[in-house]
């Protein structure tokens, strides 16, 4: 079935969330709207903008949008995430001191990093999406690292140096207004 519009994660300039490639690859919008962040999705969704929006089921903050009685789960696929990455466009040294740029949809494979470099210290900074990560991150490439895709990885010359998982099989959950709100 092809939907209308589906809202998602994304960015223009940079297409290369996980949810962006995940709705480009489903083909089942022929207008994909991107946002900078889920809640601006859902609240589209809910101000009558556009129709759906999809939802990794990684995403911490999932259940706002599944309890919330003015939207309803309208499908739900399954399509693997690219391959997420631990890296940095310049060297890695264990015992300096590092900020880290992540998703919070990452959290989970933080200790990875804390296991690989344990001399290191990080301080750990949740941003809004893979993209944003790297866009902080090369901002500042000497004093920070980078928690990522690998799309995002290719696309900004991070350097990878930890593979965190290889191609998650993930859940994504479509949302639209429940019936009851229209």
């Amino acid at each position: 079935m092809t939907y209308s519009a589906i809202g998602t994660l994304g960015s223009r300039e940079y297409p290369y969330t996980c949810s962006q490639h995940a709705l480009n690859e489903l083909h089942i919008t022929d207008h994909a709207e991107v946002f900078d962040s889920f809640d601006k999705a859902a609240q589209a969704v809910l101000d009558g903008v556009l129709p759906y929006f999809l939802v990794p089921a990684a995403y911490p903050d999932i259940a706002k949008f599944i309890q919330n009685d003015a939207l309803t789960t309208v499908a739900m696929y399954i399509y693997p995430i690219p391959r997420l990455v631990f890296g940095s466009t310049g060297d890695i040294h264990d015992g300096n001191e590092y900020v880290c740029y992540f998703h919070p949809a990452t959290r989970s494979l933080l200790p990875q990093i804390r296991e690989r470099y344990p001399r290191s210290h990080f301080e750990f900074v949740e941003v809004g999406s893979n993209v944003e990560a790297c866009i902080r991150h090369c901002e500042s490439p000497s004093q920070s690292v980078v928690v990522t895709n690998e799309l995002c990885a290719d696309a900004f010359r991070v350097g990878v140096v930890i593979v965190l998982n290889n191609r998650v099989s993930m859940p994504w959950v479509m949302f639209g207004r429940s019936s009851e709100t229209h």
